[in-house]
C-alpha cells in the first residue's frame, strides 16, 4: 500500500469486497453496539447501548429479531461490547462495573463476576475478549486489563500493556485475544489511540499502525487472513491493518450498504478445514473431516452449519451413500468427500484411501443349498495367506451359527460352525424350503472389511 499515510488518506478496499445491508425484522433493536455470532445455529447475538440496555438473538438474515430476557440479569444502562463461547453456548459482556454472562437461548444467566471481585483500577470493565483455551476472560478498564476463569472460578487479576507501543490507556475502546497464538490486541483511548498487540501478560507491546485511528469502537482478528479490523464511530468506516506490516492499510468497501457510526466489527468466514482422513475399521470406512473452530476471542467465527458426504469408488459415484460412513463391498479405490457449509460459504475436504481386493474367496456352497449334518455346518473357501478366519451364519436377525479356522499356509481353508439352538429351531420351522442366510466372513486376509454371502441351508434328513 505505500509508505505511511494518515489515517483520512487510508485507501479503499477492492470492490469484490463490498459489504451488504441487512434489515431486521421482528423485535426492534435500537442502538445495537456489540455483536456475536453462531454460525452453526445461523444466528447473531446483540446488546444494545443505552438505557435500559438489552440483548437480542436475530437470524443471520435479519429474520425472527427476539429480545433475550435471562433470569438473573440486570442489565445496565451502557453496555459494550458482547463475546460468545460456542462451546458453552454462553453470551458474556460488560454489565456496567460487573462482568455477566447468559445462555444463548436465554434461559439462563447472571454475574459471572460481581463488582466487589474485580481488582482496584480494573473494577469499570468496557471492552471484553475471552480466551476458552486457557479458561480466561478478559477486560479493559482505565489503563489496566482485567482477567479472571472464564468459568467463574476466580483467579482474578490486573496488568498494564508494558514496552515500546504506544498506549494511551483511557479505557479500552477495543481488544482482542488470540489464545493459540498467544496475542493481546488493544486499543484505548475513543481520541485517536492507535492498536497495538502485546503477549497475553501485556508485556512486549509493539504498535501495529503508524498513527492513531479517530472513534475507533472494537477490534476484530483474522489470523490466516494477517489482518486486524477496527470500527469509525465518526467517519463510519471499518478499518484494516495487515498484522505483519504496519503500512499495509485500508478501509474495507461496504458497498451500497447504508453504514452508520460503525462499531464492534466481527468476522464471519465460510468453514475451514484442517484436514480429513479416512479409517477403515470392522469393515466399515469412516470419513473423518476436521474443521476448524471458531475463534471468539478475536471475534472470528466459521463453524460449519451443516456437513454433507459424497462417496466414490475409482472414480465412480457410489450411489445413495451420503453417511459419514461406508461398507466397501469389494476393493477399489474409495473416496470421501465432506462439504461444510454456514451462511458464508461451503469448503470441501477429500481423502482417498486404497483398499485392497480380498483375498479371502468362499467356494462352498458353490449352489443354491447347503446341509447342517450332526449339528455343524461346514464352509469351504481360499485364502490368501495364514491367520484366523471367523464365519458367523445369521438369519432375521439371530445367528444361526459360529465357528473359525486358523490355517497356518495359503490354500484351502474349511471352516466348522456349530448350530446354534436358536438355529435348529429356525431350521426345522423351515421345513424342506430350508432358511435363506448370509454367511459373515472376518479375520485375516479380508483386508479390513468383511466378506458376506448368502444361501439356503436346509437340516439333513
Amino acid at each position: 500500500m505505500g509508505g505511511r499515510r494518515r489515517q483520512r488518506d487510508l485507501p479503499r478496499e477492492p470492490r469484490r469486497q463490498r459489504g451488504r445491508r441487512t434489515v431486521l425484522s421482528g423485535a426492534p433493536l435500537n442502538g445495537p453496539w456489540g455483536l456475536a455470532l453462531d454460525p452453526v445455529g445461523s444466528r447473531v447475538f446483540a446488546i444494545r447501548y443505552g438505557g435500559p440496555g438489552g440483548l437480542f438473538s436475530m437470524g443471520l438474515d435479519g429474520t425472527g429479531a427476539t429480545t433475550l430476557t435471562p433470569p438473573g440479569v440486570t442489565f445496565n444502562d451502557y453496555m459494550y461490547d458482547l463475546t460468545y463461547d460456542a462451546a458453552t453456548r454462553r453470551l458474556y459482556w460488560p454489565n456496567g462495573s460487573t462482568i455477566a454472562w447468559a445462555a444463548a437461548d436465554g434461559s439462563a444467566g447472571g454475574e459471572l463476576y460481581p463488582h466487589a471481585s474485580l481488582p482496584v483500577g480494573a473494577d469499570a470493565p468496557k471492552q471484553i475478549a475471552i480466551d476458552p483455551l486457557h479458561n480466561r476472560v478478559y477486560w479493559a478498564s482505565g489503563f489496566k486489563i482485567g482477567y479472571a476463569a472464564l468459568d467463574g472460578s476466580g483467579g482474578i487479576g490486573s496488568f498494564e500493556i508494558t514496552g515500546g507501543c504506544t498506549f494511551n490507556g483511557g479505557n479500552g475502546e477495543g481488544m482482542a485475544v488470540d489464545g493459540a497464538r498467544g496475542v493481546l490486541y488493544v486499543i484505548g483511548s475513543f481520541l485517536g489511540d492507535r492498536p497495538v498487540a502485546a503477549d497475553l501478560d501485556g508485556t512486549d507491546c509493539r504498535d501495529l499502525l503508524p498513527a492513531g485511528v479517530p472513534d475507533s469502537l472494537g477490534l476484530a482478528v483474522d489470523p490466516d487472513g494477517g489482518r486486524l479490523y477496527w470500527g469509525e464511530y465518526a467517519t463510519s468506516k471499518v478499518g484494516w491493518v495487515s498484522l505483519t506490516d504496519p503500512t499495509s492499510t485500508g478501509y474495507l468497501d461496504t458497498g451500497t450498504a447504508k453504514v452508520t457510526n460503525v462499531a464492534y466489527p466481527t468476522i464471519l468466514k465460510r468453514p475451514k478445514s484442517n484436514g480429513t482422513r479416512l479409517s477403515l475399521a470392522a469393515g466399515v470406512l469412516e470419513c473423518l473431516p476436521i474443521w476448524a473452530n471458531d475463534e471468539p476471542g478475536v471475534k472470528l467465527f466459521r463453524a460449519p452449519a451443516t456437513v454433507t458426504y459424497t462417496w466414490t469408488r475409482n472414480g465412480t459415484r457410489v450411489a445413495k451413500a451420503t453417511g459419514v460412513s461406508l461398507t466397501p463391498r469389494s476393493g477399489g479405490r474409495y473416496s470421501c468427500t465432506a462439504t461444510a457449509t454456514n451462511v458464508a460459504g461451503s469448503t470441501a475436504a477429500t481423502t482417498a484411501k486404497t483398499v485392497g481386493a480380498t483375498a479371502l474367496q468362499v467356494t462352498t456352497p458353490a449352489g443354491a443349498a447347503l446341509r447342517v449334518r450332526g449339528g455343524r455346518l461346514t464352509l469351504v473357501g481360499r485364502l490368501g495367506g495364514a491367520g484366523t478366519v471367523r464365519a458367523v451364519v445369521t438369519a432375521g436377525g439371530r445367528t444361526i451359527a459360529s465357528g473359525t479356522a486358523a490355517p497356518r499356509r495359503a490354500g484351502k481353508v474349511t471352516v466348522s460352525l456349530g448350530v446354534t439352538t436358536a438355529g435348529r429351531a429356525l431350521l426345522r420351522r423351515a421345513g424342506s424350503k430350508g432358511l435363506r442366510v448370509q454367511a459373515t466372513f472376518s479375520g485375516a486376509q479380508t483386508s479390513g472389511y468383511t466378506v458376506r454371502k448368502s444361501f439356503t441351508l436346509r437340516l439333513r434328513r
